[in-house]
């Protein structure tokens, strides 16, 4: 059992871990679809391709937006202080 010195590590902190994990993850997915992109217009589906990939970066860009306004990607909360 760890003693009063050894605090774990805060809540707050490994949910931003999470979220930034998360994020890289869905950021690295990027680099494959840029070959199916580019596969995409050479079949002359130019549209679908640009709408599938702008629809990708508009949900993850949502999702950071919605996790910034509601404080998540903050270390320490203003209640917290």
């Amino acid at each position: 059992m760890p003693s009063e010195e050894q605090k774990g590590v805060s809540l707050s902190f490994q949910k931003l871990i999470l979220i930034t994990v998360v994020f890289f993850q869905a950021t690295i997915f990027l680099i494959p679809s840029i070959a199916i992109f580019k596969s995409m217009i050479s079949r002359n589906l130019t549209t679908k391709a640009v709408l599938s990939i702008s629809i990708y970066i508009l949900l993850l860009t949502v999702g950071l937006f919605f996790l910034w306004f509601k404080g998540d990607l903050l270390l320490v909360k203003e209640s917290e202080k």
